[in-house]
């Protein structure tokens, strides 16, 4: 039996979920799956099965505080506890093969332990993939935040190496440290792995040449049921008969890391259009009074929600996204930070989704997008085929091939 060791930096619920779900699938005749998290996800690691084993994570707060400031969110001194913690762990357990979602401690590990490592991670962080670097919301970055949208771009475009540089810069000092090569680029750091497990769909974000072999398209790693997330409608919630109705309806979920400021706005701007809404809070907002036809529940099926639903509303990140995805319905993406907008722009270039920056979209303008996604068929028609590829990626069970084959590495 393979002894497999799961680390989740849960600084957003898609890094608990993501290795939460690949665990899920293991044949556990096959695989003894120990699983580190922070201690608020031991229920639902041992209600599946596993061997829980707590470790410090930076809170989402912090994390998603320091991107909106534009500052690393990680420093020297929090990254070194990690190692000691991780290797703690790791001489009680003695795995065969360490999986991680994010947690930037791990390629000192693995190298100084001589245990292969498989990364969970999106396409677009590749040092392979050809991507252009958006600006994200700059609202609370000093200096930036009066700055005109042109003005900030221009000046984004030229800051960006150096902001990457300032990211990069402890997880450096951590290698140098440990006698290691230094990551020549940031997608280096968050993409490093003996195995590539992306939660992407081939073709999605365009490449510079054939990824590496390393580098393996799982498809979508998030399915509800695997995820422990509710896979029926809440209480209180007839929609049963969901597709006989006399309102379009629209799904709303920003998830654990998406503008809550935007959400006046959306909500406003799906009562003017007289839709009906389902909205996901994940414990973050009271929905307080809502207009009529507005159901809203802090956990909900989102797939199931998305099916009912002519468009999806969410931060742009791929967790929701490919959730949309996967019944064929279009998306509005409101993004943030720079994972988001990777994504979502990836999206809209398909003809998958439209794109509102967070900060600036109003309601008339959501509106307006909200009324082109239902209205114009080709949108409908590109996500449709696209859910088909999902449903074809899923079930040739990648991310299970990929552990199973992973063994000793010579680096």
């Amino acid at each position: 039996m393979k002894r497999l060791l799961f680390f989740a930096e849960t600084v957003t619920q898609a890094h608990f979920f993501r290795p939460f779900c690949v665990a899920k699938r293991l044949d556990p005749a096959r695989f003894e799956i120990h699983f580190a998290a922070r201690e608020g996800h031991r229920a639902a690691v041992e209600k599946a099965g596993f061997r829980f084993h707590p470790i410090d994570s930076l809170s989402s707060e912090r994390f998603l505080n320091a991107l909106r400031t534009g500052s690393p969110p990680y420093d020297l001194e929090t990254l070194r506890a990690y190692v000691r913690q991780d290797e703690a762990i790791i001489a009680q357990v003695r795995p065969q093969a360490l999986i991680s979602d994010f947690r930037l401690s791990l390629p000192v590990v693995s190298e100084r332990h001589g245990i292969p490592l498989a990364t969970i991670t999106n396409a677009h962080w590749a040092p392979w993939a050809k991507v252009r670097w958006p600006l994200p919301d700059y609202s609370g970055i000093p200096g930036m935040g009066f700055l005109p949208l042109p003005a900030a771009k221009v000046i984004f475009r030229l800051g960006r190496p150096f902001s990457f540089a300032s990211f990069l810069r402890p997880l450096n000092r951590l290698r140098k440290e440990n006698h290691q090569p230094e990551f020549s680029s940031l997608g280096d750091a968050y993409t490093y792995g003996d195995v590539q497990l992306l939660d992407d769909v081939p073709g999605l974000i365009p490449t510079q040449g054939e990824p590496p072999v390393k580098a393996r398209y799982c498809g979508p790693l998030i399915e509800d049921q695997l995820a422990g997330l509710p896979t029926r409608w809440p209480e209180g919630w007839d929609l049963s008969a969901e597709r006989r109705r006399d309102r379009p309806r629209a799904y709303i979920s920003m998830g654990s890391s998406g503008s809550l400021a935007a959400l006046t706005e959306i909500i406003e701007a799906i009562k003017s259009l007289g839709w009906e809404a389902l909205m996901a809070t994940a414990g973050r907002f009271e929905a307080g009074t809502l207009p009529p036809g507005f159901r809203s529940a802090p956990m909900v099926p989102g797939a199931l929600c998305a099916s009912a639903c002519d468009v999806v509303i969410t931060n742009g990140g791929s967790a929701p996204c490919y959730q949309a995805l996967s019944q064929g319905t279009p998306i509005l993406a409101l993004p943030t930070n720079m994972d988001q907008y990777l994504f979502s722009e990836a999206l809209e270039r398909k003809g998958l989704a439209l794109l509102l920056r967070a900060e600036r979209a109003r309601a008339n303008a959501i509106a307006e997008t909200v009324r082109r996604l239902a209205g114009e068929s080709h949108f409908r028609e590109a996500t449709r085929a696209f859910s088909a590829r999902i449903t074809d990626l899923r079930a040739k069970s990648v991310a299970t091939q990929a552990l199973s084959e992973l063994g000793p590495v010579s680096r």
